[in-house]
């Protein structure tokens, strides 16, 4: 059943975390990282220039209303995914936590099409409005089993207004300005990462 495939993902971010907790900090992540996994919204774990901007232009964000719950982007993508428990929808808890072809995997394998790159203004928005959200279940297997591709989760239920599907814009990666920005972080990162470098030779000759 499910509940193996839950226990693996469960590894998958102790593992994550024991190594962002363990002092070998990568490119500056932030040290208590490792305790807001999972608790805080991924945009607020993103690591930003001096000026307040993301070092990446895309981000990744999953449309939970659609998400069938079956794992597979949390097993792929472990330390970019996990099973939220209330509702048993994938959520995206580290942003470029995984290398950018295991995250395309998961994308590319997802059998709901339900994962989308997004910008960084969209993903503070999408993840800042779907605090408290409410997930029908039933309209989910309704609208399979009706073949409906549409939105019914506000017409099925009791009691509690559900909250209804977000709109997501997919991000155009092959328009010329993304990739433009895009080439410009990369480039940045690249310095940052050979500035850091270089500090921890000198410090290391320092010490012999």
């Amino acid at each position: 059943g499910g509940g193996g495939g839950d226990s693996e993902v469960k590894v998958g971010i102790e593992q994550f975390q024991s190594i962002t907790g363990s002092g070998d900090v990568a490119f500056g992540q932030i040290v208590e990282m490792d305790t807001k996994l999972g608790v805080v919204d991924s945009h607020e774990l993103v690591e930003l220039d001096e000026e307040g901007e993301p070092l990446y232009e895309k981000f990744v964000y999953v449309d939970e209303h659609a998400c069938i719950g079956c794992t597979n982007c949390a097993c792929v993508a472990a330390s970019t995914f996990f099973m939220e428990e209330e509702h048993g929808r994938a959520r995206v808890f580290s942003q470029n936590g995984d290398a950018d072809d295991i995250i395309e995997e998961a994308i590319d394998t997802c059998p709901v099409n339900c994962i989308f790159y997004v910008p960084w203004n969209q993903l503070v928005s999408l993840e800042v409005n779907r605090r408290g959200q409410i997930i029908n279940n039933k309209a989910r297997l309704v609208s399979q089993q009706e073949g409906r591709g549409g939105d019914v989760s506000a017409l099925v239920g009791g009691v509690r207004k559900f909250s209804r599907r977000q709109r997501i814009r997919q991000m155009d990666e092959e328009d010329p300005a993304y990739q433009q920005r895009a080439q410009a972080k990369k480039e940045k990162r690249a310095a940052m990462t050979a500035a850091q470098e270089q500090d921890e030779g000198e410090k290391t000759s320092a010490d012999l």
